[in-house]
This record gives structure tokens, sequence and C-alpha cells, in this order.
């Protein structure tokens, strides 16, 4: 039994995957040839899985309870393209499936994932400002939000002061 948690779906990983991995792990498929803490520990190492719980119930069920990473937002630099999560952990583009997410470019260190997500979820978490701003883009040390409409950026400097930075500018086009 596979379940997925995550309050907004992703598919980085299918149900399918997770069987086959099962299947590697345990070729007899008896439960008892099963180490079941070593298959937790492949699964949890896998980059799109936050967290999982591998156990048996009490009829001798097999569960696997998984929690898939949620990007809040996709870097691209250079070569470098990948999603970072709310932990500001970032994990590799899927093969399978595109997250719909923030798109930052630029030389980001990784030191300011979370400062950039508090940013993000703060955007998003509104309607005009997730409607207006479509991207980030960072070149030196100042970053600047990019506009749907496409005829200018809004410059914000470093990540200091996002509450005032975002509630200055709302009120300012509002």
């Amino acid at each position: 039994n596979v379940k997925m948690n995550s309050a907004t779906p992703v598919y980085f990983l299918d149900e399918k995957e997770v069987k086959d991995l099962v299947k590697k792990e345990n070729p007899t498929l008896k439960i008892g040839d099963l180490n079941i803490p070593v298959l937790e520990k492949k699964i949890n190492a896998l980059p799109a899985v936050d967290s999982a719980n591998v156990y048996l119930n009490l009829n001798g069920n097999l569960n696997l309870d998984i929690r898939q990473r949620v990007p809040i937002f996709r870097i691209i630099n250079g070569d470098q393209d990948f999603y970072v999560d709310q932990k500001g952990i970032k994990f590799p583009l899927s093969r399978n499936y595109s997250h719909p997410c923030m798109l930052v470019t630029g030389a980001v260190k990784e030191s300011e994932y979370l400062k950039l997500g508090e940013l993000i979820s703060k955007i998003n978490a509104d309607d005009f400002t997730k409607k207006f701003f479509i991207g980030i883009s960072k070149n030196k040390d100042n970053y600047s939000l990019l506009t749907s409409d496409g005829f200018y950026t809004v410059e914000i400097g470093s990540l200091e002061n996002i509450d005032f930075k975002v509630k200055g500018f709302k009120a300012f086009v509002e």
C-alpha cells in the first residue's frame, strides 16, 4: 500500500517507481525477506522525497507513506537548473513532471534560498502580486521582480525587509 501525502499534489515520484524499488529490494516478494529499514533509507534518499515511513500493519501488509518535496521556486543559472523546496533544499528536475512555480535566474547563493522562499511565499499569498510577478532575477547582489506585462522590472535590492517592500509596492500600484 503506497500513500503519497501532500497538501499540494506533486508527481515527481509515482507509485510504479516505488513498487519497482520494493521489488528490487525484495525479489522474493516475501515480507520476511524484506529489510524495512534499508528500504525506508533508500526511499528517503530519493531526491524528490521529503520523508518516507515504511512499516508493516497488523495484517502483515507493507505500507509506505511518502511525502514528496514541493518546490517553491526553480533556479536557472547557466547550466544549472533545479528546484528548491520550502526548507531551502535543492533537488533536481524530473523527466516525468514539471511543477508550476516561480522561476529565479542568476547566481543565487544557497544561503539565500530560505529568504527567497519567504519572498515567494509572500508574493503567492496575495492574488494581486501572484498574478503580477512572474519571475525573479538576480544581478550581482540585487534582486528584481519580473512583471507579467513585461514592460518593467521592480528592483528590490537585497532580501531584507521583504514585508515592507512587497506592501510598499502594492500600495504604490493599487
